[in-house]
């Protein structure tokens, strides 16, 4: 089966799904090695939507990294993603024990693709799922498009901006605020929850604006839970490391102090002191102011 615009021709390897009248075609061009997702859309109102947000204007596909291309063909509307594998990210999360500098470095690079990718915001906002985000072996983030995705459901959904975005950030961090060891974090996601984001940069700003706070941990990954116990064996730790780095110049300056008073106070013998009583047959009187002879 082949599927036709006016400028490319997609050959179908095979027809991998169908959602709420949207179908799914995995298909291959001539011209290029590459490999795409190809979802025909039956439902005249989807088209209606998708088409009074201009999804068809080339500017899009020209600017929209992995999208190619959407045409009309035998009374339906194609849209052309590029395909690319990976695990989805709740999978790769589940099937992993990963260390929260390795997942801070993961939220930074979703950002960063979906900033790459450039995509209008209500797709953004379509694509903004778990089972959407799909990471590589080499831990690099790609995008999967789903038919559930472009249904009316799915398209109204595009409101729900920051509520999105907020799952995806707490499926990362789950571990981290259910234990509540970290303010940053915990902060970063209530704004999340709360604050009504619309734009990707906004929210990579946040991200960026926790990671700086997090910094200042000695260690990201032995964050512990803030309870008072942990803060007196912090504040212990702190005066324990206090201690040595002052113990090499107190020690110095206790040096020099006794070898400065030796210096102005040297050690003298103590001499044995002797009064005579009488010399010969004459008797000395203790009040006659005679003098002490030293030995």
């Amino acid at each position: 089966m082949i599927i036709s615009s006016l400028e490319h021709s997609y050959t179908v390897i095979y027809r991998s799904g169908e959602e709420a009248g949207v179908e799914r075609f995995i298909c291959k061009r001539e011209e290029t090695d590459a490999v795409y997702t190809l979802l025909r859309i039956h439902s005249k109102k989807e088209i209606c939507l998708l088409l009074e947000r201009n999804l068809l204007r080339k500017e899009i596909s020209s600017s929209f990294v992995d999208y190619k291309e959407g045409f009309l063909w035998k009374d339906t509307l194609i849209l052309v993603f590029l395909r690319q594998e990976g695990s989805p990210l709740h999978q790769f999360l589940a099937e992993r024990s990963i260390l929260l500098s390795r997942r801070l470095e993961l939220g930074k690079r979703i950002l960063e693709r979906l900033l790459l990718l450039n995509m209008p915001e209500y797709l953004l906002a379509i694509i903004l799922n778990p089972d959407c985000i799909l990471v590589t072996k080499e831990e690099e983030v790609v995008i999967r498009y789903e038919p559930e995705q472009f249904t009316i459901a799915g398209i109204e959904d595009a409101m729900r901006f920051s509520e999105y975005f907020y799952r995806i950030f707490f499926l990362l961090f789950q571990k981290e605020e259910q234990e509540g060891v970290s303010m940053e974090i915990h902060t970063f996601l209530e704004r999340l929850r709360q604050e009504p984001y619309r734009d990707v940069f906004q929210v990579y700003q946040s991200y960026d604006h926790m990671l700086e706070q997090l910094r200042g941990h000695k260690d990201i990954d032995c964050l512990r839970p803030d309870t008072f116990i942990n803060r007196m064996i912090r504040i212990g730790t702190g005066l324990m490391d206090i201690g040595r780095r002052l113990a090499g110049p107190v020690m110095i300056v206790i040096g020099m102090a006794v070898m400065i008073y030796f210096i102005c106070h040297p050690l003298q013998e103590e001499t044995e002191s002797y009064r005579f009583e009488r010399i010969g047959t004459v008797e000395l009187n203790k009040d006659d102011g005679y003098e002490v002879m030293e030995k």
